[in-house]
């Protein structure tokens, strides 16, 4: 049986892929605040599977700078995500490709938090002035950085069915 906030999420996700105009930028459309209200809470209860530290944190928001489609099941989103600790913003990234038939995320990929360089943890900007430099930079070389927290969910698979 899938778990109800995974379900959730595919609805969601799948929801946002049916937009004709996903990418033009406009993140405050009704299915964008649905698909950031799964994430709000499938994402911390899959990273505190691996990460005790999650076990008593979690997200109060995400603040999109790229949505894209990758295929007709896959997503792509970056930008900051609210920690609710201590209200400051965090760099992610995340692709998720979903399976609409059974309501289930077949692959995940989610990576949250990056190293700040001196002292060695991790960056946080706060809530009322977020660091755009830093955050233009993971939206456009997410694999340059060092993430703090990574999971990945399912076999990756590049199909557009």
């Amino acid at each position: 049986m899938t778990d109800p906030l995974e379900s959730g999420l595919a609805r969601e996700s799948a929801a946002v892929l049916s937009l004709s105009d996903l990418e033009g930028g406009a993140y405050d459309r009704p299915e964008f605040r649905s698909l950031m209200g799964s994430l709000e809470r499938f994402v911390p209860s899959v990273l505190s599977r691996l990460y005790s530290e999650w076990k008593f944190e979690s997200l109060d928001g995400f603040s999109f700078r790229l949505v894209r489609r990758l295929t007709q099941r896959r997503l792509e989103l970056a930008g900051l995500c609210l920690l609710i600790s201590d209200q400051s913003w965090t760099p992610f990234h995340m692709q998720l490709q979903h399976d609409a038939a059974i309501d289930e995320i077949e692959w995940m990929r989610c990576r949250l938090g990056v190293w700040g360089e001196s002292p060695r943890q991790m960056i946080r900007m706060p809530w009322d002035t977020p660091d755009e430099r830093v955050t233009q930079e993971v939206v456009e070389n997410p694999d340059e950085f060092e993430w703090v927290f990574t999971v990945m969910l399912g076999e990756e698979e590049f199909s557009d069915v």
